[in-house]
């Protein structure tokens, strides 16, 4: 119940954060439409990933259990929200700028207050420190906030998308370390989330170098 109190409260202040600033384009209801889509192919993304992470550590349950308990994992829902946004373009519901310009910085804004409900629910825990678990949810939470006023008032000709792949993927890559829960999944050592953060960070570095040496061709031949 805490939980969903939070994530209604993340789709309220998302839903406002992106009318505000396209009101004179789209109405409310068509705001609260795109808030929808990107909820629902974000709530599909991150079940998919959480089945992904239960079969890995055979915690099989029903179909009923898993609608309603199983796991769900963040950059699956990143995943799901940004694919959301994506079918909107190409169905010509929204414009590609508005895409690379709201759809892009709702995410971190989204997450900040829906990993609240994370610290108040009690799940996604941190280590024991003495006598207190680390407060890794809220520490996530701080870095998401930061992360969205960075990328928000980020120069347009940045591409956002891969500075928040990068940046998210450092501070989730570090903050898994103070994590304590084993349910999220260990590979070699390291989380599902962290290798997940690796491969992120990896392509957004591929794509800078070739736009790079793409730039850099074009102007050798010009």
């Amino acid at each position: 119940m805490v939980y969903l109190f939070f994530s209604v409260l993340s789709f309220a202040i998302t839903l406002h954060f992106i009318y505000y600033n396209v009101k004179n384009k789209y109405n409310y209801n068509q705001c609260i439409f795109i808030c929808f889509c990107l909820c629902v192919g974000g709530y599909i993304g991150a079940k998919l990933l959480g089945i992904f992470v239960m079969v890995y550590r055979n915690r099989l349950c029903t179909i009923k259990e898993l609608l309603l308990y199983g796991d769900m994992v963040y950059y699956g829902g990143l995943y799901g929200a940004l694919n959301s946004g994506i079918i909107l373009v190409k169905i010509n519901f929204i414009s590609s700028e508005f895409y690379k310009k709201y759809i892009i910085c709702s995410i971190p804004l989204f997450h900040t207050i829906s990993r609240c409900g994370c610290f108040f629910s009690g799940c996604c825990y941190g280590k024991t420190l003495g006598n207190v678990k680390i407060p890794v949810q809220l520490l996530e939470s701080m870095c998401e906030l930061i992360i969205f006023f960075i990328i928000f008032y980020m120069d347009e000709k940045i591409n956002k998308l891969v500075c928040y792949f990068v940046m998210y993927g450092i501070a989730r890559f570090c903050l898994e370390f103070l994590r304590g829960d084993i349910e999220r999944g260990i590979i070699y050592g390291i989380s599902i989330s962290q290798w997940l953060s690796i491969i992120n960070i990896i392509v957004c570095l591929i794509w800078y170098l070739s736009k790079k040496l793409e730039n850099k061709n074009v102007k050798k031949y010009n």
